[in-house]
């Protein structure tokens, strides 16, 4: 199958001639030399580290399959990284536990040297399927990861996890895989989970789906893992969502490819505040003008990435941010989609996607946006703390593949 990246890529790759330059000495200038030499798919922020996953075998002047890691000043291979032999692989998540293990999976049949059915682990010094007998990995792609402590959730187009007949979603509990719902009604029918979220002890997906469980959901629901019952989102969304995201409050913000949120007028993007849908903005042209593929929460700032060129009436390249009240893009933005977003300690957005340039300079597939009031040294790049925002997997462009 010709991969998202590859499908898509030919796409329009233009700066909006609208947008002044204005804040583009807040893109880090050094990913020209320093890029990746094809599409970012995943990002996650961890310990001092950015790990990024998706369709490339060159990270700045290293070999990294599919896989690298950017310590702040250099890329970093993780051995052998992920590959398959029969298709193209591709790395779609990231998923990182409390006790450090990293997650990854996606569309590939072997991680470092071993087999690994489309999900493997990286405990820092070498990879390893999740256990021993090769029966623990999943029969198709994974399009998105999320942890809630040491449990990890995927989502995607398999119909078997390990032993287990699933419905494109399973819980991996560190020993084993189990449903999420009963042996006849779990997962989601109707079609396919996109994104995950774990906020609250409480996991959020998105998708193309109509069902989860036994429960009507229209492309988003919740799964309460300690009732292991799945509820809707008010009368949900009217097309496919991408990407999730939650604030300190706990609202949940959804962007996709829609335009209403239980009745109500959205562009593509929209609030949830707990027992109702609401727009961002309050004109008709809320939201962004095109489908939004990836989202972060960074208080109190919302970025958004995908294929748009204007958020509300403002223009902005691929990537904007909204403050709660009003749209501001970042700088001129990026030359093509963007499809994941992470940030850690330090101020810095750590962005990953399908373009060339960043703030007007090459930048390949990969970019940091640092606000200047917010700037530290470049030996600085990663600081302690992190937050982790699993984007959207990020799944293919149902469009082009």
């Amino acid at each position: 199958m010709l991969g998202p990246a590859v499908a898509s890529f030919a796409q329009k790759q233009l700066i909006s001639p609208a947008l002044s330059a204005v804040n583009d000495g807040d893109w880090d200038d050094r990913f020209g030399a320093l890029g990746l030499n094809g599409p970012v798919h995943a990002i996650a922020a961890h310990d001092n580290k950015i790990y990024v996953g998706g369709y490339f075998s060159q990270a700045g002047n290293i070999a990294a399959n599919n896989i690298a890691m950017w310590d702040g000043e250099n890329w970093q291979a993780l051995g052998a990284g992920i590959s398959t032999i029969a298709v193209n692989a591709m790395v779609y998540a990231i998923a990182i536990t409390p006790n450090g293990d990293i997650f990854v999976a996606g569309q590939f049949s072997q991680a470092g040297e071993g087999e690994a059915a489309g999900i493997a682990r990286w405990n820092g010094a070498s990879w390893s399927q999740l256990a021993s007998g090769g029966r623990d990995g999943v029969n198709n792609t994974v399009y998105a990861l999320a942890a809630i402590g040491n449990e990890v959730y995927a989502c995607g187009l398999f119909s078997r996890a390990g032993n287990l007949t699933v419905n494109g979603m399973a819980k991996w509990d560190g020993a084993q895989w189990t449903r999420l719902g009963t042996s006849s009604v779990n997962g989601v029918t109707g079609g396919a989970a996109y994104a995950l979220l774990a906020h609250d002890n409480e996991l959020y997906a998105g998708g193309d789906f109509s069902r989860a469980g036994a429960i009507n959901a229209n492309h988003i629901a919740k799964w309460h893992p300690a009732r292991n019952e799945w509820t809707a989102l008010d009368r949900g969304i009217d097309g496919p969502v991408y990407a999730l995201a939650a604030n300190d409050s706990g609202e949940i913000f959804a962007g996709g490819a829609f335009s209403t949120a239980s009745g109500i007028v959205v562009r593509n993007l929209a609030k949830w505040e707990g027992s109702a849908w609401s727009s961002l903005g309050a004109s008709a042209d809320n939201g962004v003008a095109g489908p939004v593929r990836a989202l972060a929460f960074k208080q109190p700032l919302l970025f958004v990435g995908g294929d748009f060129r204007e958020a509300s009436s403002t223009a902005a390249n691929f990537i904007a941010k909204w403050n709660g009240s009003n749209w501001s893009p970042l700088g001129s933005g990026v030359s093509g989609m963007v499809h994941a977003f992470a940030h850690s300690g330090n101020g810095a957005i750590y962005v990953g996607g399908q373009f060339q340039t960043a703030g007007g300079q090459p930048s390949h597939y990969f970019g940091i946006w640092r606000e200047q009031t917010n700037a530290v040294a470049d030996n600085q790049n990663v600081l302690p703390g992190f937050a982790l925002h699993q984007n959207f997997p990020n799944p293919f462009n149902p469009a082009t593949v």
